[in-house]
């Protein structure tokens, strides 16, 4: 069982890391079938074309985030957060 599964907290960047790593590396998208609030799809860009799909109002919003919050995105993000920790550790304390 995984942190999600768990419900544990996600804010454990080496759990994001973990998640992100094993996920299918994309290029993601998202589609829809063309009717308004109807069917909105995330898909992965590859020969597979996997995908996760949803209805209702939020699910295009859903769709789109879940496309742009793809594991390419989310590994710069760690990466970036760890090297500004990296950083600041590095610089001396002002009073």
């Amino acid at each position: 069982m995984d942190a999600y599964e768990t419900g544990e907290s996600m804010t454990d960047i080496d759990k994001l890391e973990a998640l992100a790593k094993a996920a299918t590396p994309g290029p993601w998208r998202s589609e829809s079938c063309g009717v308004d609030d109807c069917w909105c799809e995330v898909v992965n860009c590859d020969a597979r074309e996997e995908g996760v799909s949803g209805s209702g109002a939020l699910s295009k919003c859903n769709a789109r985030y879940i496309a742009e919050a793809n594991p390419a995105t989310v590994l710069a993000l760690i990466a970036e957060v760890r090297a500004l920790r990296n950083a600041a550790a590095t610089q001396p304390q002002q009073h």
